[in-house]
């Protein structure tokens, strides 16, 4: 069965007020301050990141072309930022970190510790994603030694959550699950409600892997208690399709159907459509698990419809993976030989596409490197002006000083003559 879990992995420094007014961010993003627009864009990618990963690249873009026009830096470098957690979260991962490592050098500069913690977070979100967890734990410590020196507690604790993750990808889970507590305690006096459901899916899902069923549905319970009170929808949903999960792995079938089927119907009320495909294949391998295979059909073969009047091309080949493997376990193995066929076409249809996104990256950064290129050239000669300017006007004054002296000389000579 599949999980959507609102992991550090997908939802990169979920310390977000969820509650907030997106529009009052999006007012201030395109209407505020150079300082309120980067803040703004700093809150969304936050936001984005588990909301709609797409947007990513409207608020990175727009960002960064202001900051262009404006010859403001941390503009430049926060919407770079936000595409590079765009690349990440996209399947670009080396793209992504590239373009996070290259933001550095000039942050430290600056001394921005906020913005040095942030990158490093986003470049060791790209190292879990590569499942490098010694490169995704070097850059989680730094990420958390650079925020530290914030007096922000939120600031201070961000970066914990990749750091979770790396230690999990080390095999050392007992320190992954130390760190996420550490995160929840941080973060809890600030009713971070949000970021505490997500952490606590996590800390289950590990419980979940080591087969420590009572501890994971503690953890799923503390995953639903908190997304309910975030008001957030989508996280009670995932919430509510990872208990469904733990009850049928603990035998409670009706349980299990119970909660799978609130998580779908929230999820079709709040028109989430990968959760949404992603119920329907649930409750068909609830049923495949349970040996009602026609009514296993059924569900999967929902999946599939739905996922393609969506144009979900992964989750329609899950969904083609399972219905063969249904219609072979029935001895239908024309069938089954069927619905490989298709999902071969499929996947080659996902490279032709994948190609497609490879080259639009690449047109994205070379209008990046060619704007920059355009900006420093701009910025270099009204500098180069500004130097000379300066270069004359001190020739002036040296000169003016020169006379003034030797004026003052002469007068002084004349009085002592007379």
């Amino acid at each position: 069965m599949k999980t959507i879990l609102a992991t550090a992995i997908i939802s990169l420094l979920t310390s977000f007020t969820f509650s907030q007014d997106i529009n009052a961010l999006w007012d201030d993003f395109r209407n505020g301050s150079s300082s309120r627009r980067v803040k703004a864009c700093d809150e969304l990618t936050r936001y984005y990141q588990s909301e709609a990963k797409d947007s990513l690249r409207v608020i990175g873009e727009e960002l960064f072309m202001y900051g262009i026009d404006e010859h403001y830096y941390p503009a430049i470098e926060q919407g770079k930022l936000t595409l590079a957690t765009w690349f990440i979260l996209s399947g670009q991962t080396a793209d992504g970190i590239t373009m996070a490592k290259a933001l550095l050098s000039n942050m430290e500069e600056r001394g921005d510790d906020r913005m040095v913690s942030s990158a490093s977070s986003t470049i060791s979100l790209g190292y879990i994603a590569q499942k490098d967890g010694k490169s995704a734990n070097y850059w989680a410590k730094k990420a958390g030694k650079y925020g530290q020196k914030n007096a922000d507690p939120i600031v201070r604790a961000e970066s914990l959550m990749v750091l979770a993750e790396s230690y999990y990808l080390l095999n050392q889970s007992q320190k992954a699950i130390e760190t996420y507590q550490r995160y929840i305690t941080a973060i809890k006096p600030y009713k971070k409600y949000r970021s505490m459901s997500a952490a606590y899916a996590r800390l289950g899902d590990i419980y979940r892997m080591e087969n420590k069923l009572s501890l994971t549905k503690r953890f799923f319970n503390y995953s639903m208690k908190y997304a309910r009170l975030s008001g957030a929808s989508i996280a009670l949903a995932h919430a509510m399709n990872n208990m469904a999960i733990v009850y049928f792995e603990e035998g409670d079938t009706a349980m299990s159907r119970n909660y799978f089927t609130q998580a779908m119907d929230l999820r079709i009320r709040i028109n989430d459509p990968k959760a949404i495909s992603e119920s329907y294949y649930n409750l068909g391998d609830y049923y495949f698990y349970t040996s009602n295979y026609n009514k296993a059909f059924q569900w999967y073969q929902k999946s599939l419809d739905y996922s393609k009047s969506k144009n979900l091309l992964p989750e329609q080949g899950d969904a083609l993976r399972a219905l063969a493997a249904l219609q072979k376990s029935t001895g239908d193995y024309k069938g089954a030989a069927e619905q490989l066929e298709r999902y071969v076409e499929l996947r080659e249809e996902i490279e032709v596409r994948n190609s497609s996104d490879d080259e639009e990256v690449a047109d994205l950064q070379r209008t990046i490197l060619r704007l920059e290129a355009e900006h420093e050239v701009s910025n270099g000669e009204f500098n180069a002006k500004k130097s000379s300017s300066f270069k004359w006007e001190w020739l002036v004054i040296v000169f003016l000083g020169t006379v003034l002296v030797l004026t003052q000389i002469t007068r002084r000579k004349t009085v002592t003559g007379n």
